[in-house]
């Protein structure tokens, strides 16, 4: 665990907060050639050759290794391209997914990952792993923007 966000995990674990969602909304990928930094809602992450970019149905832009997203969703057979020519592949939520334990936080917060350091306003939600439900402070987690969680995600 990145000691940096065992504060707030432990708060969250204090306060009995976790609970169990799954993502219900498809994404688009992309795969992506090159290194380069991405502008996500949560802060700016690192993108490596063979990970993917996934935009959301809001636009919002965040990355995942192959094995993540593969792990999570399966590729369909739709295509789109945006205006500037670059091609998008929908992936839908698996329907044996693990799915996700999140807790919304009343305050601003700041998680560090592998891949950036992320920020969350009042409201927006923490998550972890399903896989990691019983370990108290895991080595992934991460933040997602309070109105992105709600329009995607369900409580199960």
């Amino acid at each position: 665990m990145n000691p940096n966000n065992a504060a707030l995990i432990e708060e969250v674990n204090q306060a009995g907060a976790w609970f169990a969602a799954q993502k219900t909304k498809s994404l688009w990928a992309r795969r992506i050639e090159a290194a380069q930094t991405v502008a996500s809602k949560e802060g700016d992450l690192q993108a490596n050759p063979g990970d993917y970019l996934c935009k959301g149905p809001s636009g919002e832009l965040w990355v995942q290794s192959e094995k993540n997203l593969r792990s999570k969703y399966t590729e369909t057979a739709h295509v789109h391209q945006d205006a500037d020519g670059t091609s998008w592949t929908e992936h839908a939520p698996r329907p044996d997914g693990a799915g996700v334990l999140a807790a919304a936080i009343a305050h601003p917060f700041v998680v560090h990952t592998s891949w950036g350091i992320l920020s969350g306003k009042p409201g927006d939600y923490l998550l972890k792993r399903a896989e990691d439900r019983d370990n108290p402070f895991p080595d992934d987690v991460w933040t997602v923007d309070r109105q992105i969680f709600e329009s995607t995600y369900d409580r199960v």
